[in-house]
């Protein structure tokens, strides 16, 4: 399977890989304390390394590099839990409401079958450290073609499974929004936009950035393609 993203000629709300949140800086007495915005580089390290609950069921994990690999489910087999950071999809902007950013980045999920499982997760910074403050599920083998923030609320536009699509072969192009409420990350809607066809794919041009689900290596340049009259 070859997997294909526009996120170059997309522009977003925010930038890609630009991650934020806040840092309390102990001002003079009497006066509030300022708000200090991290390197973006260092908010890549801390992310790297976050605890994140709602992905597994049997609890939180703990990322190492981008990376968790679990146990396997079997002694001595070769299945086992694994989730990766998608560092392309981070996104910072204020959706809390309060002082400071928080960054929404999206996970993927397997088990070693055909499923991959999306999930969305939700990040403020707590004493320099990423701290995981909401987690939902996108669904499963779902294809991000864009991710904004606008008005608080997370806005991801997918392809997904319809409801007569086989799980290997989504059509169906549904905007997605989640919001966090009183601590939690809500999906608050999801709107079918249509079927996805070639009038979609048409005028900008498309670069490879997986085959079967292995990022291309650094340095590759990218194969492209472009559709047009049909």
């Amino acid at each position: 399977m070859i997997r294909l993203s526009d996120y170059l000629r997309r522009p977003a709300v925010y930038s890609v890989s630009s991650v934020c949140a806040v840092i309390l800086v102990a001002g003079c007495a009497g006066s509030p304390a300022p708000t200090r915005t991290p390197p973006e580089a260092n908010w890549m390290d801390l992310i790297d390394e976050a605890t994140v609950s709602g992905v597994e069921s049997s609890g939180p994990i703990k990322l190492a590099g981008g990376v968790y690999e679990g146990p396997p489910y079997v002694a001595g087999g070769a299945s086992r839990p694994r989730t990766v950071l998608i560092r392309r999809t981070m996104r910072r902007g204020d959706l809390d409401g309060g002082a400071g950013d928080e960054v929404a980045v999206l996970l993927s999920s397997s088990s070693g079958g055909s499923g991959e499982f999306i999930h969305l997760a939700v990040f403020a910074n707590d004493e320099g450290a990423a701290r995981n403050i909401g987690t939902a599920a996108v669904g499963d083998r779902v294809d991000l073609i864009r991710m904004n923030l606008a008005d608080r609320n997370i806005v991801l536009d997918v392809v997904e499974a319809g409801p007569t699509d086989a799980m290997c072969c989504p059509t169906l192009l549904t905007t997605k929004e989640y919001r966090l409420e009183l601590g939690r990350l809500e999906h608050v809607s999801n709107e079918p936009m249509g079927k996805l066809s070639l009038s979609i794919l048409e005028g900008p041009e498309w670069s490879l950035v997986e085959i079967d689900g292995q990022r291309l290596p650094e340095g590759v340049k990218p194969a492209t393609f472009k559709v047009a009259d049909g």
